[in-house]
């Protein structure tokens, strides 16, 4: 998934052109849902939205903020369409 997260903020920099520390939040959720998705599958295509909801059930337990868990959602919304569309 770290090919496709590159790609996805490249798209983010260059056609969006969204600030660096927009793309640095990004990136830092991405790696974050990237790392616990290798824990609990072996490919992107096995991420499903029971493994999402686990995710975000850990965010909740280690006491993120409200608006940072609604960030990631946003965040993972984002990049799961553009996967989508490209």
């Amino acid at each position: 998934m770290h090919e496709q997260i590159e790609d996805y903020l490249h798209y983010l920099q260059v056609e969006r052109g969204l600030s660096a520390n927009t793309i640095q939040s990004y990136r830092q959720d991405l790696q974050e849902a990237d790392a616990f998705f290798k824990t609990q599958t072996k490919s992107i295509a096995e991420i499903d939205q029971f493994v999402i909801l686990n995710f975000l059930e850990q965010l909740q337990q280690q006491r993120k903020a409200r608006n940072t868990v609604i960030r990631v959602v946003s965040t993972l919304r984002r990049f799961f369409q553009y996967l989508v569309q490209f």
